[in-house]
């Protein structure tokens, strides 16, 4: 029995009960450690967004500290090939109940191991993915007249191919970075489908309250000023919920009302902010669509991935090249007149569903934003360093020091605090700064941010005590969904107090204007001069202090590239003045991108090959 082994891993931080018990209980069948420790690695690894984890990433290393070294990949790779408690694609394909899966590889190190639940969700989202992809029949000549009207210049026009990529198949991903036009291709593209097909049952979705929200104040913005029929205008819908929502989640059944045995009644499902959704949300979602509906995915697959396993997304849009397209979707887009075009290599499964945009209509040509995003996404740190050394009025760099903090929030915090802004100024105010932090944890993270910022509200006479909670100015960030209060996880507001009786300001989603909460009936929630980068995706703010965790500690081992190219794109710049400040080594903006490790293209590609067979 491995008893030692996993004594020995039940110390480290990063292995849980569950995971142990898991372990365990295959033991009673497998002995063996190097089965144990792939049960508690399956186990634990979706923590940090993997699906699985390859033999080769840990073979010979003693994992999270253990005194036991694992086996070498080959010799590992044998001994889970013969183990009764691990199956092989082939035995779940037969009905195999086995709680872990083993994929070989083109050799042992590539070989992956999943628990076999989420071997299963990738395979089934794969398949289901596979069957949207065949040619929807499109009549060039019926729909050229409303095209040109929505892209009257359309000949190397990405957002007029992404309209037409979305027009050819009933699966769509519409890729792009801050300002690419992704909303606006999607409203072109609602248009273009109520033109010929009027009745269509269309719902817009988002991850999180908050930026279904933004999608769909987004979409009534830009379908206001479309040049078609007033019918078809009033057709576009404008109102988005959270995927839970949209899908029927009932938290005391822990499940979804909405899926195959009682699917969506939709016929076109837009979903943004695409990246934000794991494998298990992903899964649920295509698991409830009809075979004949549509899914149009929005997003950046550069920012951070989902919380929770998977990286969809990022999985979906990894063409070979961002610039190239399928032969499919060249055809027809030559067809429409748009031209110009590179043809992607004919293996690639997805090539006529995906399209990236590529040029940010929000940071210019000389925007020191767009240029420190584009240096970090490409790993130059030069670039990087230029972008960060004055040339560009929006960006600067500053010293990582608490009076850094207080000198770029005090503005903001005289206003929310003081008496001289009306109620709907007042919450204007709280979504215009933020400081954003790569962790909650940490001398320069979220919580010691906060506190500090909070002592100083006390010293300069901004707030009456450290006693007082809810004291008038404070930014409040909801942590949870609230279906009965309207509030969403994401969601800023502000304490609007006047006469001793505070209450809590936010936008009134349904009339306009603001709404008022009384402090005991908020949702989970926390003070927000400072949050962090997760936290922030799918806001925009006009000033953002990045402040970066001090080099050589645990929190500087969670920055990824992903996570940098997030925070720095919360800012929308445009205006005059320091949009982002990065307060920190610039040094540690060029980390590596951590990808995260996932079977969702394989299954993907199995898929569309067994299909074509």
């Amino acid at each position: 029995m491995p008893d030692a082994l996993l004594d020995a891993l039940a110390e480290a931080e990063e292995v849980r009960p569950i995971d142990l018990a898991l372990a365990r209980a295959l033991a009673e069948r497998d002995p063996s450690e190097a089965v144990a420790l792939a049960a508690v690695l399956a186990s634990a690894v979706p923590r940090e967004g993997h699906t699985a984890f390859l033999l080769g990433d840990w073979a010979g290393a003693r994992p999270f500290g253990a005194g036991t070294r694992a086996p070498e990949a080959a010799a590992w790779r044998e001994v889970l090939r013969r183990s009764p408690v691990v199956a092989t694609p082939d035995d779940v394909a037969g009905g195999s109940l086995r709680p872990l899966v083993w994929v070989a590889g083109d050799a042992p190190e590539a070989d992956r191991v999943a628990l076999a639940r989420h071997w299963r969700a990738e395979r089934r989202l794969g398949e289901r993915i596979a069957s949207r992809l065949g040619e929807v029949p499109v009549d060039a000549e019926a729909v050229r007249p409303a095209f040109e009207a929505l892209f009257p210049d359309p000949d190397g026009d990405r957002q007029a191919l992404a309209a037409v990529g979305a027009l050819r198949n009933r699966f769509a991903v519409v890729a792009g970075g801050p300002g690419t036009g992704k909303t606006t291709t999607v409203v072109k593209l609602l248009a273009l489908l109520l033109t010929a097909e009027p009745d269509l049952d269309i719902r817009l979705a988002a991850p999180t309250g908050k930026a279904a929200d933004r999608l769909g104040g987004s979409v009534a913005a830009r379908a206001a000023d479309l040049p078609v029929s007033e019918a078809v205008r009033e057709r576009i819908p404008t109102e988005a919920v959270t995927l839970h929502r949209l899908l029927g989640y009932s938290p005391s059944r822990r499940r979804f009302l909405r899926d195959a045995a009682s699917p969506l009644a939709a016929d076109v499902v837009v979903l943004d902010e695409a990246s934000m959704a794991d494998l298990a949300l992903f899964d649920a979602l295509v698991g409830a669509l009809r075979p004949e509906a549509r899914l149009i995915l929005l997003g950046d697959p550069d920012q951070l991935p989902s919380v929770g396993a998977g990286a969809v997304l990022g999985d979906l849009a990894a063409t070979p090249t961002r610039a190239a397209i399928g032969s499919g979707l060249h055809a027809l887009a030559t067809s429409l007149g748009l031209g110009g075009f590179e043809r992607a290599p004919e293996a690639d499964p997805v090539a006529d569903a995906v399209v990236h945009l590529t040029v940010s209509h929000r940071f210019a040509a000389d925007s020191g934003i767009g240029a420190l995003a584009r240096a970090v996404n490409d790993g130059d740190e030069a670039a990087a360093r230029a972008a960060l050394s004055g040339a560009f009025p929006d960006v600067a760099l500053l010293d990582a020091d608490p009076e850094t903090v207080w000198a770029f929030v005090r503005p903001q915090a005289e206003a929310l605090c003081g008496d001289g802004l009306d109620r709907a100024a007042t919450l204007a105010a709280v979504g215009a700064t933020r400081v954003l932090a790569p962790t909650r944890g940490g001398t320069r993270g979220v919580h010691a941010l906060n506190a500090f910022v909070e002592r100083r509200l006390v010293d300069v006479g901004l707030r009456p005590s450290l006693y007082s909670r809810f004291y008038h100015g404070r930014p409040i960030l909801v942590a949870a969904n609230d279906y009965d209060l309207g509030l969403f996880n994401g969601d800023l507001g502000v304490v609007w107090a006047r006469d001793g009786r505070p209450v809590v300001l936010f936008e009134d989603r349904d009339r306009g204007g603001v709404r008022e909460v009384s402090p005991a009936l908020l949702p989970e929630h926390e003070t927000a001069w400072a949050m962090t980068v997760h936290k922030s995706q799918g806001s925009e703010f006009d000033r953002v202090l990045l402040v970066l965790p001090e080099a050589g500690t645990a929190q500087a081992e969670r920055l990824t590239r992903e996570l940098v190219y997030t925070a720095i794109t919360r800012a929308k710049g445009g205006g005059e003045g320091v949009a982002l400040g990065v307060a920190g080594d610039p040094g540690q903006l060029l980390v590596a991108s951590r990808e995260r490790v996932s079977g969702l293209r394989a299954a993907l590609s199995a898929s569309v090959t067994q299909a074509d067979e």
